[in-house]
């Protein structure tokens, strides 16, 4: 679905597509970083490395409304 090329992989823009469908707005510094962390050399992210990424993103979230929670 979000592998518009078909080429078995999604790209930053892909990924980027992907995860703000899923509710994740990244700014490019954070996106940059994924791509870095669950790319490979040429920056491409395989389907398994998206799921650990969206699985990262999910429980950091968690985390974060968690201590907002807390805080209040």
């Amino acid at each position: 679905m979000y592998d518009s090329d078909k080429s078995g992989h999604l790209s930053s823009y892909e990924l980027r597509s992907a995860l703000t469908s899923a509710g994740y707005h990244v700014n490019n510094q954070v996106l940059e970083g994924l791509v870095l962390r669950y790319g490979d050399k040429e920056g491409r992210i395989w389907f398994d490395d998206f799921i650990m990424c969206a699985v990262k993103l999910k429980r950091s979230e968690e985390r974060r409304v968690g201590k907002e929670c807390r805080s209040r």
